[in-house]
């Protein structure tokens, strides 16, 4: 390693050399001080003179239990994220991810998707960008908005089981209908299926059924998806043709 000092301005040569042997000692007494606070954390003590860190003069801690001795310094901390890399995470694609969550808030507000989006509805934008993306299309950051269908996509899966029950494959790529494992159930029902609509166009309904439908409908803030909505707009239509012919 080069140790000499650039000369600062115009000096002479006697006035350089007293100045890299000053630089020389500086270094060598740096070396020896390191040397010694080693000899003291391997063998326990501290030679007279030598100048540790705090961090460098504690004794090994005895592991407790939830926590492992990991670090050469003696200290300790819980293992509970072991098995958990966060630092591994790329922050380019991280990034992206993040961008794509500004673009969403930015235009349907900060919470918008987590007032509910299944799983096969999230899966499905996710494909479609890798595709677009695969096709070439470099009109908007299609891996990035691709990552953020894929985390909400799990976050679904684990926060909304009743949102996702019934509309995913079970075992063995069995479909949903036909899913006997208890992983997909009937969804809860929000809105009706048009099946279950026109069932009830022929129904007698008491005007407290109706009322209750009419509640339950302007509760109702599902995702924002065509068939969600469509439906939605289907039972509104549908409690007013059955109040309109109460009142006649």
């Amino acid at each position: 390693m080069n140790t000499s000092v650039p000369p600062i301005g115009p000096v002479n040569a006697a006035a350089q050399a007293a100045l890299d042997r000053q630089a020389q000692a500086v270094l060598a007494a740096g070396r020896e001080r390191a040397e010694r606070a080693e000899a003291a954390v391997r063998g326990g003590t501290v030679p007279d003179g030598a100048v540790c860190h705090a961090a460098t003069m504690a004794p090994p801690a005895a592991p407790q239990p939830g926590t492992t001795a990991k670090f050469g310094t003696g200290a300790v901390r819980s293992n509970e994220v072991e098995d958990l890399r966060y630092d591994l995470i790329t922050p380019i694609g991280l990034r992206e991810v993040a961008r794509a969550y500004a673009e969403g808030a930015k235009k349907y507000g900060d919470f918008n998707w987590e007032k509910g989006m299944p799983v096969h509805d999230l899966l499905n934008h996710a494909i479609a960008h890798i595709y677009r993306f695969l096709e070439g299309d470099r009109s908007e950051p299609h891996l990035g908005h691709a990552g953020w269908n894929l985390l909400a996509a799990i976050h679904s899966h684990e926060a909304w089981p009743q949102l996702n029950a019934g509309t995913l494959r079970g075992p063995g790529c069995v479909r949903p209908s036909d899913d006997r494992s208890g992983a997909s159930q009937a969804p809860a029902k929000t809105i009706p299926t048009q099946h279950e609509l026109r069932a009830m166009e022929d129904a007698e309904l008491s005007d407290a059924q109706i009322d209750e439908m009419a509640a339950l409908a302007a509760r109702y803030d599902g995702p924002n998806t065509p068939t969600y909505q469509s439906l939605a707009r289907a039972n509104r239509r549908l409690i007013a043709a059955l109040r309109a012919t109460r009142r006649r």
